[in-house]
């Protein structure tokens, strides 16, 4: 593992300015999610076809998708019609336990993934395998151990769910404290190697857009250079893609290409780096990050849950679109419920 202290930035951010940036993280994987989900497993050149052809359907059939037209036009959506999955009820857990803890206790974190579990918000096969043994009494360090046998997950949903933990140890001199709170937090559910160090990196990439500043020069070049840094040597696929977004960045493909060449599969080294890319090829807009995530097919409510909270970080809740929050589900964990745990977690 590298030097992690040179990382972005590290100037003082106005108290102000980091509430907006927690609650950006933290509405940003909410908004990213709900987006994503109606066309989560469409292929690329598919769901492209379809986003660019939808405002000329009749009205009848744009009706497959209005989440999707409306952020593609800009329009109005109905409010409440984003509903989150699995990656954000999971990201509720880690904030609500982060917070109610004052840091990481892997008991209690684990507790509120099974309390809060429900089968409905689309929860893979192995996750609900890790939480049933969870209820049934099985201790949060070895309730993951015996999937894919014995190997353990590589899969991204440690990854998802993460950005509470970016937030709660986004300074640079925190940065070993985030190695190891991820990689705890993901072992809940993911003990493979992969599948943990995806948690580490999206985590790091959420630290360090809270760092980073609007105000100044932003450089994607130096953010994924020191980003880089904190992938371990034995970590070949991401530091691949690590090497792979410097000269996507350099080309500026169209999402086709980004998509062939970083993935867009549930497999964390095929998710985390192009929900980081997404980012840093927009990082002038939430919106056009979260779009560009979103085209990338494939995974699209994981990917987009990631590229938010990186570009809900470094842009603040205030730059999220209104018309987005407001179409964000507001029941008894939605909208509002995720603004106050940013709160808490600030």
């Amino acid at each position: 593992m590298g030097n992690m202290e040179n990382l972005v930035t590290d100037g003082t951010i106005n108290p102000e300015t980091l509430r907006d940036k927690f609650a950006g993280a933290m509405l940003g994987t909410a908004v990213g999610d709900a987006l994503g989900a109606p066309v989560e497993g469409w292929g690329c050149d598919e769901l492209n076809r379809m986003l660019d052809g939808v405002a000329l359907l009749p009205p009848a059939e744009r009706a497959l998708n209005y989440a999707i037209y409306g952020a593609i036009t800009g329009g109005d959506l109905p409010d409440g019609l984003g509903r989150y999955t699995d990656d954000t009820q999971m990201m509720i857990g880690v904030a609500e336990s982060l917070a109610a803890q004052r840091g990481f206790d892997g008991e209690d974190m684990a507790a509120r993934f099974a309390d809060n579990f429900d089968h409905a918000r689309g929860y893979g096969m192995g996750a609900q395998i890790v939480l049933k043994r969870l209820r049934d009494g099985a201790h949060w360090q070895s309730a993951a151990d015996r999937l894919f046998g014995g190997q353990g997950s590589y899969g991204n949903g440690a990854a998802m769910r993460i950005a509470p933990v970016g937030l709660f140890y986004h300074t640079a001199e925190e940065l070993s404290a985030l190695r190891q709170v991820a990689e705890g937090s993901a072992g809940i559910t993911h003990t493979h190697d992969m599948g943990r160090e995806g948690a580490v990196l999206q985590a790091a990439a959420v630290a360090a857009a809270v760092r980073a500043s609007t105000e100044d020069i932003f450089d994607p070049y130096r953010f994924i250079d020191d980003l880089t840094t904190i992938v371990r040597e034995d970590a070949p696929e991401y530091l691949s893609s690590c090497s792979a977004i410097l000269s996507l960045l350099w080309d500026e493909p169209g999402p086709e290409e980004v998509s062939d060449v970083l993935g867009n599969g549930i497999e964390a080294f095929l998710s985390v780096p192009s929900a980081i890319y997404a980012f840093l090829a927009n990082h002038d807009s939430f919106a056009g990050a979260v779009l560009f995530a979103i085209r990338l097919g494939g995974d699209t409510d994981t990917i987009g849950a990631m590229c938010g909270a990186i570009s809900g970080a470094f842009h603040g809740a205030s730059a999220i679109p209104k018309n987005y929050l407001a179409a964000l589900e507001n029941g008894a964990r939605g909208r509002d419920y995720i603004a106050g745990l940013s709160e808490s977690l600030f």
